[in-house]
């Protein structure tokens, strides 16, 4: 196994486990996000449901069943420690295991899972596991894939890529899935948007995919029995395998173990899943806690509010999320776009500078954004570089004020590197 990245899992089997620990529930797949009420989509079994747990940010209604009897017929935390008459147990406060999952069901269809498609793109490389991601490749199809699997590898895999092959017949039964799961809300980033649903809405990628696949299911379970529409059939689990490839992309770029990611965030700071690097350079100001931003490091550390904001000015949802998307480059009106964002709209305009590797928990700062701009550095004030071990210049000592030369008008700091 070493020489492989990822472990395959058999999701079929874990499914059953998760439903008979009470770790896991059936997804709803039949929940209109764009039309239920927000605290409708808590009850109900959808992405968002209490079951995943609950936050002092729910609804009322909600939070009162953070304290329940088994029944739920006693809830609130003014009954904790209260038998309840009709199942005769203790109303506790609940314990929501962040491992708890929902599960979306395809049967009798089944489609690989990500860790198996991550082995596949190695097995026969970028450009045809591409056209299979957008069903393109001649003589594959969704619906039979599995029982055609052995055909599928010989057809497409890559001579030297032998032992990938043999590594995924053997584990056959670990490559497809019938069941789709969920992650915790505790393992997404949350994003509110007052525009659509007022204080509830989350709007990060892994959200829209989820949902995007419940959708899809359920067009599955209302064209399964219809002999009439295979067409639609394929289409849908084609759709469905490609944002389970997406869907994992994004789960692995937050979910590691890095500091940046989810799970370390969930210990240091739930609310900080963006961060950046950043070469610093002196900015002249005769304020301290200030700092600047390059246009790109404030669009990847401020992506959700950016989104939010956007969508609550009217902007389609597709055309805000391209905006933020890191690859597309800015044009001056997109600039002006974030300028005014920082300057009129950002409620909380403030980034935790820390040098890296961190020296002690006393070096990071927070610091105001007070402008944007083109050069890839982030500039702060010259007084502060020195906590943070800035090499400074020694041949320039006359007329300094902070790191900067007013004789000769250049910078007596080297860049450091921050994060």
């Amino acid at each position: 196994m070493g020489k492989f990245k990822f472990k395959l899992k058999n999701l079929d089997l874990q499914e059953k486990k998760d439903l008979q620990t009470d770790n896991g529930f059936i997804l709803d797949t039949g929940v209109n996000y764009l039309k239920i009420h927000k605290v409708d989509m808590l009850f109900q079994n959808s992405i968002y449901s209490r079951k995943f747990g609950i936050s002092d940010s729910d609804p009322e209604e909600v939070i009162t069943y953070l304290y329940t009897c088994e029944c739920e017929e006693l809830t609130g935390q003014i009954n904790e420690g209260k038998i309840c008459e009709r199942c005769e147990t203790k109303v506790t406060k609940n314990d929501f295991p962040v491992t708890k999952r929902a599960w979306g069901v395809i049967k009798p269809y089944s489609v690989m899972t990500y860790a198996a498609m991550v082995h596949l793109q190695n097995l026969i490389g970028r450009a045809k596991f591409d056209k299979f991601l957008k069903g393109k490749l001649k003589n594959i199809n969704m619906m039979t894939l599995k029982e055609d699997f052995e055909y599928f590898l010989d057809e497409y895999g890559k001579p030297d890529k032998e032992e990938v092959k043999e590594f995924l017949l053997e584990h056959k039964e670990e490559v497809f899935t019938s069941y789709i799961p969920v992650l915790s809300k505790k393992l997404r980033p949350v994003l509110r948007s007052h525009n659509i649903i007022p204080h509830f809405t989350m709007l990060d990628d892994m959200n829209s995919y989820y949902t995007s696949i419940s959708q899809d299911i359920q067009t599955l379970k209302d064209y399964c029995d219809d002999d009439i529409t295979p067409s639609i059939t394929e289409s849908t689990l084609s759709s469905i395998q490609k944002k389970i490839y997406k869907l994992g992309v994004r789960i692995e770029d937050i979910v590691g173990g890095g500091k940046e990611k989810i799970l370390r965030n969930d210990i240091y700071a739930t609310r900080l899943p963006y961060t950046g690097r950043a070469v610093i350079v002196p900015l002249v100001t005769d304020r301290i806690g200030v700092c600047t931003l390059p246009y790109d490091s404030f669009r990847g550390i401020f992506r959700n509010e950016i989104l939010d904001i956007l969508i609550e000015n009217g902007e389609p949802i597709h055309k805000a999320y391209e905006f933020i998307e890191l690859n597309r480059m800015l044009d001056e009106k997109d600039k002006k776009i974030l300028d005014n964002i920082l300057e009129h709209e950002l409620e909380n305009p403030y980034v935790l500078v820390n040098r890296q590797p961190t020296l002690k928990f006393q070096s990071t700062k927070s610091l105001e954004i007070i402008s944007l701009e083109d050069e890839d550095v982030m500039r702060l004030p010259s007084a502060l570089l020195e906590g943070y071990n800035g090499d400074h210049r020694d041949w320039c000592h006359n007329k300094t004020y902070g790191g900067f030369c007013y004789e000769n008008s250049v910078n007596c700091w080297d860049p450091v590197t921050l994060s």
